[in-house]
């Protein structure tokens, strides 16, 4: 299926390289490549967005437009673990997503796209 896939790779985005992950999540990736996928997930319908552009910025944050079902767009926003002044290892580490949970933001802030569209409604749970 071409929903989420990673340009040029068989694997979803975000999953085309095990550099950042958990111990956990390095064996789900293993297992994936392998092609060990559980029945339910198997399952899973993944054709409920389908990325439509994918921006990436000189610093590696990769915004990505995803388009439902019914035509409306919503964005999500990968960052690598950039910040040298972290705390912690791990946050130096960690790769983080932002994820929209509405289609349109109603606090209308002028210089954002979403937030000018207005709320149109909230995702629903299979999104």
């Amino acid at each position: 299926k071409q929903s989420y896939r990673h340009p040029g790779t068989s694997m979803p985005h975000g999953l085309s390289s095990p550099a950042l992950l958990t111990p956990h999540g390095l064996s789900v990736w293993r297992h994936l490549r392998a092609g060990k996928v559980p029945p339910d997930l198997s399952r899973l319908d993944t054709s409920v967005a389908s990325v439509t552009t994918s921006v990436a910025s000189p610093d590696g944050t990769r915004k990505l437009l995803l388009a439902l079902r019914d035509g409306l767009e919503i964005e999500t926003v990968l960052i690598p673990p950039l910040d040298r002044g972290a705390r912690s290892q791990n946050a130096r580490r960690r790769t983080t997503l932002c994820i929209s949970s509405q289609v349109g933001c109603r606090q209308g802030c002028s210089f954002c796209a979403t937030g000018r569209m207005g709320l149109l409604r909230n995702l629903t749970a299979d999104e």
